[in-house]
């Protein structure tokens, strides 16, 4: 991997660093309260998101790209639709959370590729849960004063305002996950299976344990039928602070303040005729009122051998595996970016920041694996470009 190129910021230390679907914008948010948009090609600047009242934590762009969402310590969630702005670059939200979030926010991710006109979003905060959005996206508007609402969304909900050429969003709180004993840090999704309406979700906890979720939606994708913990992964000793997941494998990594990154293959109970008939009967009771709006969490299998464990020198901070999943990318405190291959379980390669980066706080590839963004803690993020394509290839044994 080489250096080619530097995002500088001008105040703060950056959280979060995201590319959109086609690579070529990447998304930044930052302590400064402001989030920034920058060219992959040009190396510029090209958006502000401005609105947040506290540090912005984390950030995601959309399957399709055209919305971020972020989340800060203002206690608020945000939806922006970044290619709308003014004259100087700056874009204001199109939809924020009405009622704030019991607690500081820590990641924020949509469900990418999901089967209708928008996904679903997820929060998780410190106050040891994960909450659920489901958005309602109208065509463009010209009226400035329209805002939509209704339903339970008015007191639980985000409004989004319509201004000229600019959608109006109305996002609303659908369910909320619950069963970790601290801070949730970090969440990931596994494949959206059609069949069944079932959506995998895994998240990281400071109480050091890593548990998968099984999200039912109903027919029309709309609300949450029932949350099940399917598993929860036990191997850390303390804090886990990042976590990936690679659905083509079927793997897990999670990192932690143990320096430990572990992986854990996630196999998941196949989906009978049976079941399918449980969750339409939930269906049903749902729609005529009689099921309850809590969420269902049992304790789910647990599962004390990981599949593999990789020892840090350092602690690791932010993970992402590579396309195909046959290797992890690993940063943390320090300047160095690791590369691990899951097959020799080994470092294959090291990358070497400016002796001003003190710890990498996030780490972001583009889809192809060409390029990959490295925010730090140094006030400036790193776009390094992403050299050996024959480790994505090659056979895990």
């Amino acid at each position: 991997m080489e250096l080619c190129g530097t995002y500088s910021h001008p105040n703060g230390h950056v959280n979060c660093v995201r590319f959109s679907r086609d690579g070529t914008v990447m998304a930044t948010a930052c302590d400064d309260k402001v989030i920034r948009i920058w060219s992959t090609e040009t190396l510029c600047l090209i958006r502000y998101l401005v609105g947040h009242q506290g540090e912005v934590r984390a950030l995601d762009f959309s399957s399709d790209s055209s919305l971020i969402a972020s989340c800060a310590w203002d206690r608020s969630v945000r939806v922006w639709e970044p290619e709308h702005s003014d004259e100087s670059g700056v874009c204001e939200c199109v939809s924020k959370s009405r009622h704030r979030i019991g607690t500081l926010s820590s990641d924020i991710k949509f469900a990418h590729d999901f089967p209708s006109d928008s996904d679903p979003l997820f929060a998780s905060t410190a106050d040891n849960r994960i909450y659920i959005w489901r958005a309602s996206i109208n065509p463009y508007t010209s009226d400035s004063s329209a805002i939509v609402g209704g339903g339970s969304g008015e007191q639980n909900g985000f409004h989004g305002r319509g201004r000229r050429r600019r959608r109006s969003v109305h996002m609303w709180h659908t369910k909320t996950v619950t069963g970790h004993r601290d801070l949730v840090s970090c969440i990931a999704f596994g494949r959206y299976d059609h069949s069944c309406r079932k959506l995998t979700l895994v998240s990281g906890s400071y109480d050091s344990h890593v548990r998968v979720w099984e999200i039912i939606l109903d027919i029309d994708l709309d609300h949450v039928i029932s949350v099940e913990a399917l598993r929860t992964f036990k191997g850390h000793t303390s804090h886990v602070y990042c976590l990936d997941v690679c659905s083509q494998r079927n793997l897990i990594a999670s990192g932690g303040e143990d320096k430990k990154v572990y992986i854990w293959k996630n196999i998941s109970p196949p989906h009978s005729q049976q079941q399918q008939q449980d969750n339409d009967r939930k269906l049903n009771r749902k729609m005529t009122g009689r099921m309850q709006q809590q969420s269902r969490s049992t304790a789910g299998v647990v599962v004390k051998q990981a599949q593999r464990t990789l020892q840090q020198e350092i602690r690791p901070s932010t993970l992402s595996f590579v396309p195909g999943g046959n290797a992890i990318v690993v940063g943390g405190v320090g300047n160095i970016i690791s590369i691990w291959s899951l097959s020799e379980g080994r470092v294959v390669m090291n990358t070497n920041l400016p002796k001003d980066v003190f710890q990498i706080s996030s780490i972001a590839l583009t889809e192809d694996g060409e390029y990959m963004g490295a925010a730090d803690w140094g006030r400036s993020v790193k776009a390094v470009a992403y050299i050996p394509m024959m480790m994505m290839t090659t056979t895990t044994k």
